[in-house]
């Protein structure tokens, strides 16, 4: 009994040099290894949570990086009065003495004549770039001229009568112009005010 039980125990031997055949089970999860890598265990819920959260930011990075250096504004704000009265409807204008070293920036005045400056780049009211500034102010109307296009006319291609109007400039010709306005400002870093007066006895 105990002879034949050391013979179970002992190995059996390759008959002709051949190697011993693989076990189906490690043989099977070999293949499964090479061939069906999805079978590797997936990342935890928390874990593609983390992912998909960091991707975004990932993505924008670069676009992050590229703004870094882009353009910095400073906030512009004023009042302008015409005849001492606030003006409605203006539009204020910033021209850079040196365009290297400026933003083109306009905004238009309330009720209280406040305008806030901004840029064609920059945010709505942020202001513009630090820098040495020519400034214009100007305001037109379009009013009613009290005549009418004959309903045959060119003018008129509605059939119905329709007024003819016209454009009429309320401010000095003088204030709309960077050269003879006579208004500078300087922005620099921080908050701006620069008030704007205009004479109504100033030559057109």
């Amino acid at each position: 009994m105990t002879a034949e039980r050391q013979r179970r125990r002992q190995p059996t031997q390759p008959s002709g040099g051949q190697l011993p055949t693989l076990r189906q089970p490690f043989f099977a999860g070999m293949v499964n290894l090479v061939f069906y890598p999805v079978s590797l265990p997936l990342p935890s819920l928390n874990t593609m949570q983390r992912i998909c959260l960091l991707l975004p930011c990932l993505l924008l990075l670069p676009c992050l990086i590229g703004c870094s250096d882009g353009l910095r504004t400073e906030p512009v704000t004023g009042i302008v009065t015409f005849a001492g009265a606030p003006l409605k409807g203006a539009v204020v204008s910033f021209d850079p003495v040196d365009p290297n070293k400026g933003s083109p920036g306009s905004g238009i005045t309330d009720a209280s004549g406040r305008y806030r400056l901004q840029t064609l780049q920059g945010q709505p009211n942020a202001g513009t770039t630090q820098g040495e500034y020519k400034v214009s102010v100007t305001k037109t109307e379009v009013r009613g001229t009290g005549r009418f296009y004959p309903a045959s006319s060119g003018g008129n291609p509605t059939g119905s009568p329709s007024e003819i109007v016209e454009t009429v400039q309320i401010t000095p010709l003088k204030y709309a112009n960077f050269a003879t306005s006579g208004f500078t400002a300087t922005v620099v870093r921080g908050r701006n005010q620069f008030d704007f007066d205009l004479k109504s006895d100033s030559p057109n």
